[in-house]
């Protein structure tokens, strides 16, 4: 029974945010608004979605609230109601708020949007922590949380094709405004479901449910026991590896924003195309999970596998030098999706493997806190060097990004040593 709802969570949970999450189907509508409807440069609109990426980075403050101050009675499932919540205030006010900022300047329509996309954000980056944690929490055995990673996967890029494929139809046929406004009503509607079936499924799941005599204890008993935790996990050698290798392999500097200016301007794909596009990577991303789920839930253990992951890694970046035709795009969008799949799989993988289940929620919030930092200034340090340094050109972008993944190498045999020591 547990399995069973914790499956149907995670089916719920992961629709909602392939569609729901500022970087799904309001991805390309947003970035469409902010560059024709307000007019920014690439390094303006990395610096926003930089600023949107924060509250992924802020999981593990969210994290300790779920593992360690029950809300209602529930660890889980009040958390996981408020950030339903959050989402859809944030996604229905812009809805009703975006079409009248044409009007404003940029400067006062970007102080009307923010606060709400910041709060949608917030609201599928505190359920991304919740699930990610309770999936870790819940499995009996490694390949088990593996697998509830992987079907995270298939659920999320199977929901987010269609989504990323809608959000190019809408930029190619309605005004950036009209655009990002029905994007951000149809990314409000999912969150209903979640709302409403959340308490079905997890008050069943005996790990979320809060003794009478915890819901009591005092708040100074919950900052000890979270101090504890937090010095658990600094200590721990092989979780703070992880953390580094998660963290310097997304510290790329980002192609995203660079990207979608070289395929407007250089390009001359249409804004269909580019939607296309982030479809076709959504695929890749589905297929990988499928890859990972079938045949690679047990592998990415030795050196020469991590070598391996890397390599592919590498080149699947350089590949972009290639990017000339809509056709090569779409070959290079499905194949780099496939890589970035498999890679993040596993590496939550090796994460779960060495976090403490009393703390699941927390330990796998910092793994996705530091993934999303590293993001964030790769997007910042990625839109700086394109707009500033190398003059819109993307093929010295793609070789400093290259160079950065590959330094990962240097930290496979202390993370190896490290999870043996564990063992």
């Amino acid at each position: 029974m547990r399995e069973r709802n914790l499956t149907l969570f995670i089916l719920i949970c992961y629709f909602t945010q392939g569609i729901s999450q500022h970087f799904a189907l309001a991805s390309q509508p947003l970035s469409f608004y902010l560059k024709t409807g307000l007019n920014l440069d690439a390094f303006q609109i990395s610096i926003i979605m930089s600023i949107l990426m924060a509250p992924w980075v802020l999981k593990p403050f969210f994290g300790l609230l779920c593992d360690f101050f029950p809300l209602f009675g529930y660890r889980r499932l009040s958390y996981a109601i408020v950030s339903g919540c959050m989402t859809l205030v944030g996604w229905s006010a812009l809805f009703l708020l975006v079409s009248h900022t044409s009007d404003l300047s940029r400067s006062s329509a970007l102080c009307v949007i923010l606060p709400f996309l910041l709060m949608a954000t917030s609201g599928m980056a505190w359920l991304t922590a919740l699930v990610v944690g309770l999936s870790s929490e819940i499995a009996d055995a490694k390949d088990q949380s593996r697998k509830y990673f992987s079907l995270q996967g298939i659920v999320y890029y199977g929901t987010n094709i269609p989504a990323m494929a809608l959000g190019g139809y809408l930029c190619q046929h309605c005004d950036p405004y009209k655009a990002m406004s029905l994007a951000a009503i149809i990314s409000a509607l999912p969150c209903l479901i979640l709302i409403f079936v959340s308490p079905h499924l997890l008050k069943s799941l005996d790990a979320c449910v809060v003794s009478a005599s915890e819901s009591q204890s005092k708040g100074s008993m919950a900052v000890k026991e979270m101090r504890a935790a937090l010095s658990q996990l600094a200590f721990n050698k092989a979780f703070m590896l992880t953390l580094a290798f998660l963290a310097l392999w997304n510290f790329s500097p980002s192609l995203g924003t660079s990207l979608y200016f070289f395929e407007v301007d250089t390009l001359h794909f249409t804004q269909g195309q580019i939607g296309y596009l982030g479809a076709v990577t959504s695929a890749g991303m589905f297929v990988g999970s499928l890859i990972f789920r079938c045949f690679l839930t047990t592998s990415f253990q030795s050196k020469k596998s991590l070598y391996l992951l890397i390599c592919v890694g590498m080149l699947s970046t350089l590949s972009y030098l290639l990017m000339a035709t809509i056709e090569s795009a779409v070959l290079i969008e499905f194949c780099r999706g496939i890589c970035q799949m498999i890679f993040l799989l596993a590496l939550y993988g090796l994460a779960a493997d060495v976090a403490p289940k009393r703390i699941a929620v927390t330990a796998m919030a910092v793994i996705i806190c530091f993934y999303n930092l590293a993001q964030e200034l790769g997007i910042f340090f990625g839109g700086f060097l394109f707009a500033k340094i190398f003059a819109q050109s993307l093929p010295p972008l793609i070789m400093v990004s290259t160079v950065c993944t590959g330094l990962c190498y240097a930290l496979v045999p202390k993370l190896l040593q490290s999870r043996q020591a564990v063992k």
